[in-house]
């Protein structure tokens, strides 16, 4: 149940920004990621999702997986899904499970600037 409802605070069906700018659709996104789990809710939430998932892929990272995954595919891309997974969305995550209140701080360029400059 905590899973399912990790997963509907971030509607995996809500559309993903599309302006044709890559890197400013993913920082977007990025920053929509910092956004929501800032919410200390929500951040409890996903941890209990993670923990409640044990050895499987809670829906929550299966969704976060998809969205990279659309990224990845858009024209221009220079980067495959797991590198969003690992350059963008992990160090997120990383926050969201051992630093939340710190994630109001966090930059989103940071981390796809980072994930742009490995792919250029």
């Amino acid at each position: 149940m905590i899973n399912d409802l990790a997963t509907y605070r971030l509607d995996p069906d809500r559309p993903l920004s599309g302006t044709g700018d890559l890197r400013a659709d993913l920082t977007a996104w990025a920053q929509e990621l910092i956004s929501h789990y800032s919410k200390s809710v929500n951040a409890a939430q996903s941890r209990g999702g993670a923990a409640a998932a044990g050895e499987s892929e809670s829906d929550c990272l299966r969704d976060r997986r998809a969205e990279a995954a659309a990224f990845a595919a858009r024209p221009g891309s220079a980067f495959s899904s797991d590198q969003v997974i690992d350059r963008v969305v992990a160090p997120i995550i990383y926050w969201v499970i051992f630093l939340p209140w710190t994630l109001p701080d966090i930059d989103a360029r940071t981390y796809v600037d980072d994930l742009c400059g490995q792919s250029a």
